[in-house]
């Protein structure tokens, strides 16, 4: 079976037009920020259908069948992730609005209190939670990868980016948190 499947990874590798089709028919543009991570799951869909298939393609014309089949079934595949992706961005921006009501409603709690340090910790979060939420998908990797102590060369290296870009990037990033502390 392992060879098999390296053999359907190596013919996914000559046939990657097949691949990227798919990747059009789902609606995704090699710009975007996911498209890597897709194309990967697509290779796996292409060597595992491969394994599946009765026999391997041995003329031009099984070939092209066989491509096209493994097109559909890559395309079907990656339509189920993407659904599912969607319906956990729904429930993660649910989550999101709930948390800023609940934070919404201590900061109100502590203004009437007069905790002014409260207050300012809970607009902190707020402001923190809301970058987060309309932040990129490389903004939010370089936040992390800065959360977790990375510096701007680390970040570079670890994004393909080039230091100068990263520092870019943050900087775009303490502009929305400043302009979000108001």
């Amino acid at each position: 079976m392992t060879a098999t499947l390296a053999a359907g990874f190596a013919l996914s590798l000559k046939h990657r037009g097949v691949l990227h089709t798919a990747l059009a028919r789902v609606g995704l543009r090699r710009s975007d920020p996911d498209y890597p991570d897709y194309l990967q799951d697509a290779h796996i869909i292409y060597a595992e259908y491969y394994v599946t298939y009765d026999a391997p393609p041995r003329t031009h014309a099984a070939l092209i069948k066989f491509n096209r089949l493994a097109g559909f079934f890559i395309y079907l595949r990656l339509m189920q992730k993407r659904s599912r992706a969607r319906t956990h961005e729904q429930g993660l921006a649910t989550y999101r609005r709930d948390l800023d009501q609940t934070l919404r409603a201590q900061t109100v709690a502590a203004a009437a209190l007069a905790d002014n340090t409260r207050i300012d910790q809970l607009n902190r979060t707020i402001a923190l939670t809301t970058l987060w939420a309309t932040a990129t998908p490389r903004e939010r990797r370089v936040l992390a990868l800065r959360a977790s102590g990375a510096n701007d060369r680390a970040i570079a290296r670890t994004l393909h980016l080039t230091p100068r870009s990263v520092g870019r990037i943050r900087q775009h990033l303490a502009e929305r948190y400043t302009a979000l502390l108001g």
